[in-house]
């Protein structure tokens, strides 16, 4: 774009006025099957029951479900989601969109049945054979026959057919302060965005990889397109292909620690110290900033490990030896001893006397810890260690 604003053209046209753009009726794999959908005819009414045989018996039909069979494999109904309230100052009833019809049909259109079948021809035709029993009930198809005394409830749970109310600031209170007040009734009709392109899903997923690692080089969002690889291979059940390919790329937390963390939660099954091991070669020179998440997952010797690779936090260190001095001394004096070392050669953010201080004493209390059951003299042995430590 060269400029905010300026119009950049079209770049779809020519393809699709020449009988080059791709439709899902377009895609036609191998074995490929046909569905339609039995819809309600009726806008409220209870099922009574609902006949596939003869659909079922009717030449290339492969399957007819309702919605016994979802419930049958506990497949639950779409949920709703809104948090607002109602008039009373309840939460709003969350009614449940039913993936297919189970025993009240509310509204024209609503999926019945769905056949499936060897071809269009064949689905359509089954469709037409499914019979469905209900018994009508009142209806109501505007918002102000829906607001009227004792009007026919939608939903059992809502009875006066008010879903939630959203509301900002006090309408009366605007409404009592304005010059003019005017009334206005207005009819807003559903809106939805239908793509010209309708989207689809054919679970290709060798394609759908090779399809985002072609975007290398012209998308910048490397760590984008690696996250969608990785997200088809793990649904794909390619979990370690996954990993080995994409999931380091694709995995950024707002910390070493909560990468780290992010990584555990996508690869359960993979060992902590693997995990760990992997991310630490992705930051070579930097080993000693995984310090604090080795402590904070168990990985004691690991930890003490990356904190002498390379320079970690001292002070983050010094924490650890105060944490750790009387239920793990050993592992403190470790980390103490890494805060000194570090501090000496001069680094961390902001050092003052007092971070030396605390990093010493610390050492110097989990050194106590450590050598009290030894009867050993702490003080001598923690002071030659530091010496040595602090040794250019």
């Amino acid at each position: 774009m060269s400029q905010w604003g300026e119009f950049q053209g079209r770049i779809e046209d020519n393809r699709l006025i020449t009988g080059q753009g791709l439709y899902v009726g377009d895609v036609a794999p191998e074995r490929m099957t046909h569905s339609v959908v039995v819809r309600a005819q009726v806008a409220s009414a209870r099922v009574m029951s609902i006949d596939t045989d003869a659909a079922l018996a009717s030449p290339g039909v492969l399957a007819v479900y309702t919605g016994k069979d979802l419930a049958a494999d506990g497949l639950p109904d779409f949920p709703c989601g809104v948090e607002l309230k109602r008039p009373n100052g309840q939460k709003a009833h969350q009614a449940r969109r039913p993936v297919l019809v189970r025993d009240r049909i509310r509204a024209v259109g609503e999926p019945v049945a769905f056949v499936v079948a060897e071809t269009l021809e064949a689905a359509e035709a089954a469709a037409e054979l499914v019979v469905v029993e209900t018994q009508d009930m009142p209806t109501v198809a505007t918002v102000t026959a829906a607001r009227a005394c004792a009007a026919p409830a939608v939903w059992d749970e809502a009875p006066d057919n008010v879903a939630f109310v959203w509301k900002k600031g006090s309408a009366g209170d605007a409404i009592t302060g304005a010059a003019h007040v005017f009334r206005l009734s207005s009819h807003v009709s559903r809106v939805a965005a239908l793509s010209l392109e309708p989207r689809g899903a054919l679970g290709r997923v060798d394609e759908a990889v090779h399809y985002m690692e072609a975007l290398r080089g012209f998308d910048d969002n490397a760590i984008a397109i690696a996250g969608v690889c990785e997200e088809v291979l793990l649904a794909a059940g390619r979990v370690e292909e996954a990993y080995r390919h994409y999931a380091i790329e694709a995995t950024r937390g707002t910390s070493y620690l909560a990468t780290y963390r992010a990584l555990v939660r996508k690869y359960p099954l993979k060992q902590p110290g693997d995990l760990l091991t992997d991310l630490v070669a992705t930051t070579p020179g930097d080993e000693g900033k995984w310090f604090a998440t080795a402590k904070e997952v168990g990985l004691f010797d690991e930890a003490i490990r990356l904190a002498n690779s390379s320079p970690c936090d001292p002070k983050t260190a010094t924490r650890a030896a105060r944490d750790f001095a009387d239920g793990r001394p050993e592992f403190a004096v470790e980390a103490g001893l890494a805060a000194l070392r570090w501090l000496v050669a001069a680094h961390g953010y902001e050092i003052t006397g007092a971070d030396v201080w605390a990093a010493y004493a610390n050492t110097m209390k989990a050194l106590r810890v450590e050598f009290s059951a030894l009867g050993a003299d702490a003080v001598a042995i923690g002071a030659a260690r530091i010496a040595r430590t602090s040794s250019p």
